[in-house]
């Protein structure tokens, strides 16, 4: 998914001051704003404000640089100076002209502020705090400066105190939208998804036409499973801006989630138009556009656009599975770039002699079901159970930090037992990938119907909880290269049923259709699931 948090400089509250104090004549002092040189005059001042907001930032720079030469004490000047240099990536311009303003005038926020953002822009992000630090010792309630440090934080890691920092512009200025916006990302990232929600909800209360808002509501809105209310907001975003790719990719994906595969295609049309010199979005575009056109059954389409794909060297979980499915589906057997063979790459060990499971893994899910560290989402392909929601490798628990440990290490003992394959799953392993993880819980008579993790290129589980079968086989895992329509019992001959028990650990490719069988149970059955997910370079 796509989203996009933007930084604070003069292009928000800063500029607003500034115009304001353009028209009034009159010196801000100590309060955050543009101090002006009143031996400038407002009719030049005025066009230079003019041809900023026109986007004009070359004629800014070249003409703010004639006028330092009759008014060279001017702040404001150097302050929009640097405004222009920031806007076309000239950082160390815009860092010296900064400096230059503050050096007339000491007590100038807005020149700190706007330092501090070219600063983090170019990757220094500590020397950006001690700026907004100035800049706050001068304007304790500037709402900007708050907002720039909790962006410097992000940089740094300091998750919480990023979102202090961001609470702090709000409390400072309730209709800063891009702090509302930028909490409901990282609550999300934590999986608080109702508060992220809100928070996102806020922001677009606040600024109803900011097509990028639209889109990050649609994503925390998918990320509970409210599919519906996600293509709602995806599409009030490209309908604000149609020229917003990143969207048009999130309402692809989100159709084709629930069965709308010829609305789907018409948005990755849209999508591949405004993304087509971005080589990795292509690629994935092109790879659920195969998966619309499976599901339509338009086979010629196919198998044409899977010939393109595979010769130009695209490889994924999502290519293979399909390649699978339609050999079976078609009776025709095509060269499979990511597994031929997935079944022969499933691979099964048990955890319990290799750590305190029950301290690690048992306790750990306790933390986080009992005590309500994650929220929980919906999610349309469980019958009788429960999701937790967004990464759990990204969350502040300690003990994930041990399990992930764990998990890498199953991984390498599975790279080194197929070491000699020429498959791509491990020819072409990613060069760099992180986990993503989620725990599922099932009540009596819970399942989880067949899907795939397309995003994934290896897919694993940890059976964290398996009560007693009270029949062969119930609640086992099932793995296949059958469609997804068929039978969910175990029985065909394309499918592996794989026994669990509590400890039990399981890798297979991100390409097998997978399930469970449904059991009967006083117990919650209860999963450890993830996905090796490959990083683009």
């Amino acid at each position: 998914m796509i989203c996009l948090a933007k930084e604070a400089t003069v292009h928000g509250d800063g500029f607003d001051r500034l115009e304001k104090e353009i028209n009034e004549k009159v010196p801000m002092l100590n309060s955050g704003g543009l101090v002006m040189n009143k031996s400038v005059p407002q009719q030049q001042l005025n066009h230079l404000l003019n041809l900023y907001h026109q986007g004009h930032m070359q004629k800014v720079i070249e003409q703010s640089a004639q006028m330092l030469k009759d008014f060279p004490k001017s702040a404001s000047v150097y302050n929009l100076q640097g405004a222009a240099n920031k806007s076309l990536q000239r950082l160390d311009d815009a860092i010296d002209s900064y400096k230059m303003a503050i050096s007339i005038k000491p007590d100038f926020a807005e020149a700190y502020n706007n330092m501090a953002v070219a600063l983090r822009a170019k990757g220094e992000a500590n020397s950006a705090i001690k700026y907004l630090k100035l800049a706050l010792n001068l304007v304790p309630t500037f709402a900007d400066a708050f907002y720039n440090m909790g962006n410097a934080l992000q940089d740094l890691g300091d998750i919480d105190k990023a979102l202090d920092s961001f609470e702090q512009a709000i409390i400072a200025d309730r209709k800063h939208f891009r702090a509302y916006n930028n909490i409901g990302l990282i609550l999300q990232a934590k999986g608080s998804l109702q508060d992220a929600e809100k928070n996102h909800r806020a922001s677009i209360k606040i600024n109803p036409n900011n097509a990028e808002l639209h889109n990050n509501l649609g994503n925390a809105l998918k990320a509970k499973g409210d599919n519906l209310k996600a293509v709602k907001s995806y599409q009030k975003a490209v309908g604000i801006s149609s020229s917003y790719a990143g969207a048009y990719y999130n309402l692809a994906i989100t159709l084709q989630e629930i069965g709308q595969h010829k609305e789907c295609l018409v948005a990755l049309d849209a999508a591949l138009k405004l993304f087509i010199k971005d080589p990795n979005q292509v690629k994935k575009i092109q790879a659920y556009k195969l998966r619309s056109l499976y599901a339509l059954n338009k086979k010629s389409q196919f198998y044409e656009n899977l010939a393109d794909m595979i010769s130009s060297g695209q490889n994924n979980a999502l290519i293979g599975s399909l390649c699978c499915r339609a050999n079976l589906k078609y009776g025709e057997q095509f060269q499979n770039s990511f597994c031929n063979d997935p079944m022969a790459y499933v691979w099964e060990s048990s955890l319990l002699e290799l750590c305190d499971f029950d301290d690690l893994f048992v306790k750990g899910a306790e933390k986080i079901l009992k005590l309500d560290k994650v929220s929980r989402r919906q999610q349309d392909l469980l019958i009788n159970g429960y999701q937790t929601a967004g990464n759990l490798f990204e969350t502040d628990m300690p003990f994930l930090k041990v399990i992930k440990e764990v998990i890498t290490i199953e991984i390498e003992k599975y790279l080194q037992t197929f070491a000699t394959s020429s498959e791509g799953i491990i020819s072409d392993w990613p060069q760099s990938y992180f986990l993503n993880g989620w725990i599922v819980g099932y009540k009596t008579g819970g399942a989880i119907r067949p899907h795939i993790h397309e995003m994934g290129w290896l897919s694993g589980s940890i059976y964290i909880n398996v009560p007693k079968p009270n029949e062969n086989n119930s609640g086992n895992l099932v793995v296949g290269l059958q469609d997804s329509s068929s039978a969910c019992d175990g029985t065909d001959e394309h499918e592996k049923i794989i026994q669990v028990n509590t400890g039990s650990f399981c890798l297979f490719p991100s390409s097998l259709l997978h399930y469970t069988l449904p059991f009967e149970s006083s117990e919650d059955r209860v999963v450890l699931a993830f996905d090796v997910i490959p990083r683009a370079l």
